[in-house]
């Protein structure tokens, strides 16, 4: 026993004046103490006084259970008892009481919550609209002799002056009018003409009717007894599944559809009078195999661009890196609690020096941070962007964060991500902690949020510091070129996670919004590392909070909807599930599926984007999986530290399919890629190339012989480049030379 003491108090991050060396120290020798007096004769009673304390302290340190509570938003009492009034008023044949009730909710526009399925939760807003699309037909006939001709005035008004906002109101304003369907119909064909099917297919949906007698019915927005032409609406449902590359699940729906309206004739297709079957049968021939979602030159911000969903267009190195340069990647605070050391490892993070840092690449410049500076280098060449050396920006207060830090065990691994849009890059700087247990130190260390512009050699545009010492940025921004969209994390009894949108040229302040809180993972007892990025696609940003709460929200800070799901609840800091690795973590966008890998759960899941509904999620089988990296051939591909090829479609749903490597040790390191139809996965010596459609692996290519690690992937203009724990590495683009082979202790692996 006092061997393995002295061994554990020895362990690698020994450092004197380090507080792990101090707690190691203190614990060794309280535990030697105990030893020496329980092997005398008096010691065996005092040893029973102080086992249940000491087993209770060891508990509450280092393992408990996180609470499946979140905190949200909910309606109060008042509203839940009037809204409980609306199924009696209805039921004694008081339609005005009834429509009045719900109509007060929809127009004070509140985003308080209701829940709507046991993990579903809407604004109170959308929940009333809903109630008015199941209003039996006697209290249908008196809401719309109400609503009708306001509907109408909109209806015309969008028509004649071409201001789509009307239909909106309508959508939003008279849901259960006889013109909202007319309205969705619209809206769905705009947006098939902004080439957004997904968006249209949303709203063409509303227009087919639903059977209210099941609950799961009770849940979604339909409009009630719609005149539109249902043929027509099922039509543009096939197409849009054929534009955004369905192809198997519009030849089903086109077989379903024959059966239904297989003579049906309207307009469609920029044709005032088309066969429907004949137009999807052509469409449907011409179809590609597999849609094209390659990146363009630019690699914009972490998973390539702001859905996180990027193919990338890049051959397989050729060859040995063109350039490379040493950095400091995650300075002197990188030191983690020890105990997490074989769970980081099995999540495809190789410690002492993990790859922390996501370069990103716009034009001709490859750029990169970590909490104190942010460099730029000439991406063909290596050498600095500008004049006076790669460093464009430094934080001053960066000596500061380094010494507060640099002796301050944490839980979670420092990450460092940067975002771009057009010739502005924006970076979270500052401590990598955000979560600190409230009043340790007076507060968080200090975060900022910056933007630079390019056009002015990274000249300072604007610098943003949250007003409170308890708020932190946690992880870079979205952005859709008119705001940048961050989340931040307040550090109270449980944190809180906000987002806030701040204007994209000058830095101020648009709004704020409360998301969730809920225990993290320190339970207000370690400090913790995160980085959690806001996903965005069009006006719609989705969050992953990492506290049992996924969440949508419009570019103009409206809740949309809100996801809750079990949660790895069962806490043990001495063997961490690898899923609580999860950084930077930011749900993956793809065709109207929302996936996301939460760290406080060994699970994958999948949603509706549009409602939060949940499709699927996995099990325990994929706690190793760390990363998103995309959906390829109707499979969902994670890595960390292991390859996992997870079904999005049919029997496969939510199924793994394929994983690499089968048993044994986990080989990855690092984050990897979809470039072209293959996979580019980083381990811990080599870079493995496999097929994306077949999961085959096709190539190793030794990263050993260059002398390089594993790390994160990023790509654009032809260049790969990686992202070690210690430098960066470009390879150009060129075929391979012959005789390029795989180390032979890789190569035999499978």
């Amino acid at each position: 026993m006092l061997k393995s003491l002295v061994s554990y108090a020895n362990a690698e991050e020994r450092r004197p004046g380090s507080g792990i060396w101090k707690f190691r120290t203190r614990w060794a020798a309280g535990f030697f103490l105990l030893w020496l007096i329980g092997s005398s004769g008096v010691g065996w009673a005092l040893g029973q006084v102080l086992a249940d304390p000491l087993l209770t302290w060891y508990q509450t340190r280092w393992r408990y259970q996180l609470s499946e509570n979140p905190q949200l938003e909910l309606i109060d009492g008042q509203t839940q008892l009037r809204l409980s009034q609306v199924p009696d008023f209805l039921a004694e044949g008081h339609w005005q009481e009834a429509i009045d009730i719900l109509q007060r909710y929809i127009d004070d526009e509140s985003d308080r919550l209701v829940s709507i399925s046991p993990r579903r939760l809407l604004p109170v807003a959308e929940y009333c609209r809903i109630q008015l699309s199941k209003l039996p037909p006697e209290a249908l006939a008196v809401y719309r002799q109400r609503v009708d001709p306001l509907a109408q005035r909109w209806f015309e008004s969008a028509i004649s002056s071409r201001d789509w906002s009307y239909l909106e109101r309508i959508v939003e304003k008279a849901y259960a009018s006889r013109w909202t369907a007319r309205a969705l119909l619209l809206l769905g064909d705009l947006r098939l003409e902004d080439a957004d099917p997904i968006q249209a297919r949303y709203f063409w949906e509303q227009c087919i009717p639903i059977d209210r007698t099941h609950s799961a019915g009770a849940a979604w927005l339909c409009v009630p007894e719609s005149d539109v032409a249902l043929a027509g609406v099922r039509a543009r449902l096939i197409l849009a599944e054929i534009l955004h590359g369905e192809k198997r699940r519009a030849e089903e729906l086109l077989e379903l559809f024959q059966n239904l309206h297989g003579e049906a004739t309207g307009p469609f297709a920029g044709s005032e009078n088309a066969s429907y079957v004949t137009v999807l049968k052509k469409l449907l021939a011409e179809m590609p195999q597999q849609p094209a979602h390659e990146s363009g030159s630019d690699w914009t911000t972490f998973g390539g661009g702001p859905t996180r969903q990027v193919r990338a267009r890049v051959d397989v190195p050729a060859g040995p890196p063109r350039w490379r340069t040493v950095w400091q990647g995650i300075g002197p605070g990188e030191v983690t609690l020890s105990l997490q050391r074989k769970s980081a490892a099995s999540a495809g993070d190789s410690l002492p020096e993990p790859p922390s840092v996501h370069p990103v690449i716009v034009g001709r410049w490859l750029l990169a941070n970590n909490q104190a500076e942010i460099w730029a280098w000439e991406l063909g060449t290596g050498q600095p962007a500008w004049a006076g050396g790669p460093t464009i920006y430094r934080d001053p207060y960066a000596d500061e964060t380094f010494s507060l830090e640099a002796t301050a065990p944490r839980l979670g691994i420092p990450r460092f991500t940067l975002t771009a849009h057009g010739n502005r890059v924006f970076a979270k700087m500052g401590s990598p902690t955000p979560g600190f247990p409230p009043g340790t130190r007076g507060g968080n260390p200090r975060t900022s949020l910056v933007c630079l512009d390019l056009a002015s050699q990274g000249r300072l545009v604007w610098k943003l510091q949250p007003e409170q010492p308890t708020w932190a940025f946690e992880g870079s921004p979205a952005c859709d070129g008119q705001a940048v969209y961050v989340l931040v994390r307040r550090s109270e009894v449980q944190p809180q996670l906000w987002l806030a949108a701040y204007e994209a040229s000058r830095g101020t302040l648009l709004w704020q919004r409360f998301i969730a809180g809920g225990e993290s993972l320190g339970r207000n007892t370690f400090s913790e590392s995160s980085h959690l990025v806001p996903t965005l696609y069009r006006d719609t940003i989705y969050v992953t909070t990492n506290l049992g709460v996924i969440a949508a929200i419009s570019t103009k800070g409206r809740l949309r909807w809100v996801a809750t799901y079990p949660r790895g609840s069962a806490v043990d800091l001495t063997a961490l599930g690898p899923h609580w690795f999860r950084d930077p973590n930011a749900p993956l966008f793809h065709e109207g599926i929302l996936y996301v890998a939460p760290a406080d759960t060994p699970s994958i899941i999948a949603l509706d984007a549009q409602t939060g509904q949940a499709l699927w999620w996995t099990g325990e089988e994929t706690a190793t999986a760390t990363q998103l990296l995309g959906v390829a051939y109707g499979r969902l591909i994670a890595g960390g530290g292991k390859l996992f090829w997870i079904g999005t479609q049919g029997d496969e749903m939510g199924r793994v399919v394929a994983s690499w490597p089968q048993g044994g040790e986990p080989l990855g390191c690092g984050r990897g890629l979809l470039a072209r139809d293959q996979v580019l996965w980083p381990g811990k010596e080599g870079l493995f190339v496999f097929d994306q459609r077949t999961a085959r692996l096709c190539r190793i290519i030794s990263l050993g012989r260059w002398h390089l690690k594993g790390g994160n992937l990023a790509a654009g203009s032809g260049y790969l480049v990686l992202a070690t724990g210690r430098e960066i590495a470009v390879f150009g683009p060129g075929a391979p030379p012959p005789g390029e082979s795989a180390p032979t202790h890789l190569a035999g692996i499978h």
